[in-house]
């Protein structure tokens, strides 16, 4: 799913399959759960999508002009349009933290922004041990592919 966002969304520093899923790891430990909620509603899948989520990837009216995926309650269940999906909302809000910060943000930025603590970072304990543990599995999984080749 990286390789197909990557291709028409064209960002200087391409998102790879690592960083995504270090990411699912911080979010769900790649466990089948249930539901969960969150401050803005229920979460759901390895990338735990939305509801809010679902329902602006989806509406042709809303935030989103191109690239829209029409996404049902079940789907966002389902692991490969979970992180589709999850991984189409990351590039929005890559671009919707580069307009507020006004420069280049970093993917673990943008993940911190998915996650809802980017504003948090170097502030709290929890933040910051949610941060080091997405890098440190990023790092993992980068030394054990470079370890493959």
């Amino acid at each position: 799913w990286t390789k197909f966002w990557n291709a028409p969304l064209k960002p200087e520093r391409p998102l790879t399959p690592d960083f995504v899923k270090a990411l699912i790891a911080t979010e769900t430990s790649f466990l089948i759960l249930p539901d969960t909620s969150s401050k803005i509603g229920a979460a759901r899948g390895p990338i735990q999508i939305t509801e809010a989520t679902r329902k602006i990837l989806r509406n042709p009216k809303g935030e989103l002009s191109d690239h829209l995926i029409d996404l049902t309650v079940e789907d966002s269940r389902e692991t490969e349009p979970n992180i589709a999906a999850g991984i189409r909302w990351l590039y929005h809000k890559r671009y919707l933290l580069e307009h507020r910060i006004k420069r280049e943000a970093s993917w673990e930025e943008v993940a911190a922004e998915y996650k809802g603590i980017f504003r948090q970072i170097g502030k709290d304990k929890r933040t910051n041990r949610i941060m080091t543990d997405l890098i440190h599995f990023h790092d993992l999984l980068k030394e054990k592919r470079g370890s493959l080749k």
